[in-house]
């Protein structure tokens, strides 16, 4: 049984299925510059290195103190 290809890039639509984000803000983070989008055909793809890297920053932005050790009230 062989495997399926790892994907390359996602849908707008399956890309905010796998963020479990709605389309506007996925819109709003790529005019930000936070998320880059690509078109191929005619179609808006989101390359999962994209995707990786903007969970990987989250992290990062979530774990780290803000200054004088305390944590931001959202």
């Amino acid at each position: 049984m062989s495997s399926a290809p790892e994907r390359l890039a996602y849908t707008v639509a399956d890309a905010c299925k796998v963020l479990g984000i709605g389309r506007t803000t996925l819109y709003k983070l790529a005019s930000e510059g936070v998320l880059k989008l690509v078109r191929i055909g005619g179609r808006t793809l989101v390359p999962r290195r994209e995707l990786d890297s903007l969970i990987e920053r989250a992290s990062a932005e979530a774990s780290s103190p803000v200054a004088g050790g305390a944590r931001r009230a959202r």
